[in-house]
């Protein structure tokens, strides 16, 4: 049975390197055939359309495991393949509970 996941988040205040990426936000989606932990899954990543090339190159580093924390260093074998990353509109609706 395929495993499919999705998440987004929004940056108020951020950094990469000496890049802000303060108000941006980005997306990812990404389906497995089996198990998210036997790998060989498909990625996308969906950046907001305000992010500059420089802001969008810290968080692809980070998601494709290049230069991201214990978690994200076996993405490359999560993720081998690879749909185009989009630059999109992201926008952020808070539910009340």
């Amino acid at each position: 049975m395929a495993t499919a996941r999705e998440w987004s988040l929004e940056i108020n205040r951020g950094r990469y390197g000496d890049v802000s990426l303060d108000g941006l936000a980005m997306g990812f989606a990404a389906i497995w055939p089996k198990a998210i932990h036997e790998g060989n899954g498909t990625v996308c990543l969906f950046f907001d359309e305000r992010a500059n090339p420089q802001q969008r190159g810290g968080p692809e580093k980070i998601a494709s495991g290049q230069d991201g924390g214990s978690r994200l260093k076996s993405s490359s074998t999560r993720f081998p393949k690879s749909w185009n990353h989009n630059m999109c509109h992201l926008n952020f609706i808070l539910w009340p509970e």
